[in-house]
């Protein structure tokens, strides 16, 4: 029992940072092929940038789902999703980090 409570308190506080790992998001499997390529299209149509790192794009895309599972407010996942693309595109705006979550729910955890 002790040995959960330490699993989840260490989930909570990476969460609660905006940032994870890049270890397995708990509910989100995937994407496969054609998600996957829809999901990269639609972030080329946001800003072209989003995609030069294609499997990072999906961590982060994997990510914005853990914030979207956990129910966080609108203007908490797009702040963290424009930190976890900051390195591609320092730049990215908030509409453009809103085309990535919309893009994350429709092609890689569509039941959330």
């Amino acid at each position: 029992m002790e040995i959960n409570s330490t699993v989840s308190t260490a989930t909570t506080s990476s969460a609660d940072s905006g940032t994870d790992d890049g270890a397995e998001v708990p509910g989100v499997s995937g994407p496969d092929g054609p998600h996957r390529r829809a999901y990269l299209q639609t972030l080329e149509t946001a800003d072209q940038r989003l995609t030069a790192d294609p499997d990072e794009a999906v961590d982060n895309g994997r990510n914005g789902c853990l914030d979207i599972l956990r129910h966080k407010p609108g203007p908490t996942q797009i702040g963290n999703m424009q930190r976890r693309f900051s390195t591609q595109v320092p730049d990215l705006n908030p509409a453009a980090a809103q085309t990535v979550l919309a893009a994350a729910r429709a092609y890689i955890c569509p039941d959330a």
